[in-house]
């Protein structure tokens, strides 16, 4: 565990480097930050992630990070020692018969985005930390909001519709899911998750929401270290 390598991939409007505290505080983490690359393919931003990986190693990817990770994973599956998803899955939008973020509140959060991103970045940390109601972690999130890159996180919101199901099917790299159960973000469904791709271990959080690995640090670190190692 000692010598094992951790990059980690932000969710939406955050940089790395707030995976870095938390649960991963005591650790040297490599953040992969994908932001500068908005008008790129989700595969594309894989491709440039990946040059920052020199070694093989675990992958941790929040949210929308997922999406990157699963990518880079079904890529170059000799550089991903073993994937940790924390409120992620590999298509985030609601389907048939799959949980999700439904499409209604997604076209809804873009075009908030485009109206008024200021307002939106405050309701959206908002949601992020329920249920939490301690104001530090809000305050926190809000450090590592990129609100200097206003445009290319517009730009970075067609992402959210990508649909990695098949490569997450394909992956052979071991597969952690920590899903928070009052996330008002992303509603997760573990059997159908499990149906996509047998190699995975999933733990529910029930009293976590989307950014449990903050509010929830010990514990998610505990759970992390152990399949890590």
């Amino acid at each position: 565990m000692k010598n094992e390598l951790i990059y980690t991939i932000p969710g939406w409007g955050f940089s790395a480097d707030i995976l870095s505290h938390g649960a991963l505080a005591d650790k040297l983490c490599f953040g992969l930050d994908y932001f500068n690359y908005s008008n790129m393919s989700i595969e594309d931003i894989a491709l440039k992630l990946s040059k920052a990986i020199k070694e093989p190693g675990t992958i941790v990817a929040w949210s929308l990070g997922g999406l990157f990770a699963i990518k880079i994973a079904s890529l170059f599956p000799d550089k991903v020692r073993k994937l940790i998803l924390l409120a992620s899955q590999p298509k985030l939008l609601a389907d048939t018969g799959y949980s999700g973020i439904e499409s209604k509140a997604i076209n809804a959060f873009i075009e908030s985005a485009h109206q008024d991103f200021y307002e939106l970045k405050k309701r959206f940390i908002t949601e992020l930390n329920f249920p939490n109601k301690n104001i530090h972690y809000k305050n926190s999130m809000g450090t590592y909001f990129l609100d200097d890159s206003s445009r290319q996180l517009k730009d970075l919101l067609k992402i959210f519709l990508a649909d990695l199901r098949d490569d997450y099917r394909q992956l052979r790299t071991e597969i952690l899911h920590i899903i928070g159960g009052k996330d008002a973000i992303l509603k997760q469904d573990e059997q159908c998750l499990q149906e996509m791709n047998s190699n995975i271990t999933i733990v529910r959080i029930e009293d976590a929401g989307h950014c449990g690995f903050l509010t929830h640090a010990l514990l998610y670190r505990s759970i992390i270290y152990k399949f890590i190692s």
